[in-house]
């Protein structure tokens, strides 16, 4: 049960004391000793070590609960669609502001670590290889200093996101929890105003370069897209592709060609329905 949120201030400080303290000295003692902390039998210091250096607030709405089961290492990391789906409905009620923030699904991971529903060493594990624990236990024994500053970032940016390093994006991007919750509410949103099939849209946002691209438009390049009545026939027109594509450039041609658009036509006064016609027509 989530009932407090760390401060995002202090949170902010730790996180850039442990990736960019001027004094290497001092960063590399942080880092060696936030690793160590970071392994599976210290669960308890992990989650103490960000108790005792930041401070927290009660949470507007009353508690969150955490999830009914404990995840492997393997669905925490990479997680099926069903996970994904599952992670949705049970903060369905997050509002978007907390959904957002890097603090809130700090505190919420350091929840579900109290309540065993993870390990903390999962939060280190990368794309392909070692388990986390490896990793951590890898880069503490490493007398290069690239392999713990890595593992280091990897546990920030998995439990919210290090915007110290990759700005706002990184929460919708890094941390698996906020990325599945996102996808989620965007699944919901485009189901119920276009009517598009769920498992259509599911597999368009879960694949790598259309996630990566339009968030990364929506939040830092084509803020337009925030818009829901542009962003919504916009996913409807991805999701009914065949295939989704998966290559950067083709994915950024439809966004920078409804940026253009956006250019000299209002879109934001059009009907979602109304603007994916317009989409169909200048992406064909």
């Amino acid at each position: 049960m989530i009932r407090h949120i760390l401060i995002s201030g202090n949170l902010s400080k730790v996180r850039s004391d442990l990736v960019k303290l001027p004094d290497e000295v001092q960063r590399r003692q942080k880092q060696k000793e936030f690793a160590g902390l970071s392994m599976d039998s210290n669960s308890g210091e992990f989650v103490g070590y960000f108790r005792s250096h930041c401070k927290t607030e009660p949470l507007d709405g009353g508690d969150i609960s955490c999830p009914e089961r404990p995840f492997t290492e393997a669905e925490f990391s990479d997680p099926p669609q069903d996970t994904e789906r599952a992670v949705f409905r049970a903060l369905r009620n997050l509002p978007q502001r907390l959904a957002c923030s890097p603090a809130f699904w700090a505190s919420y991971h350091l929840g579900i670590i109290e309540s065993g529903i993870i390990k903390p060493s999962y939060l280190a594990k990368g794309q392909i290889g070692k388990s986390g624990q490896g990793r951590i236990e890898k880069a503490l024994g490493s007398c290069g200093k690239k392999p713990l500053d890595d593992c280091v970032r990897t546990i920030l940016r998995r439990m919210g996101g290090l915007p110290e390093a990759r700005g706002s994006v990184s929460v919708f991007q890094d941390c698996r929890t906020a990325r599945a919750w996102w996808r989620g509410f965007f699944v919901d949103e485009v189901c119920r105003e276009m009517g598009t099939d769920e498992d259509k849209v599911w597999k368009a946002l879960r694949t790598n370069q259309v996630w990566e691209q339009l968030t990364g438009y929506v939040v830092q390049k084509l803020t337009v897209l925030g818009d829901t009545k542009i962003r919504i026939p916009l996913i409807a027109y991805v999701a009914d592709m065949d295939p989704v594509p998966n290559d950067r450039e083709t994915v950024q041609n439809i966004l920078n060609r409804i940026g253009r658009r956006t250019a000299y036509q209002m879109m934001g006064v059009l009907s979602p329905r109304e603007n994916l016609e317009i989409i169909r027509d200048i992406c064909s």
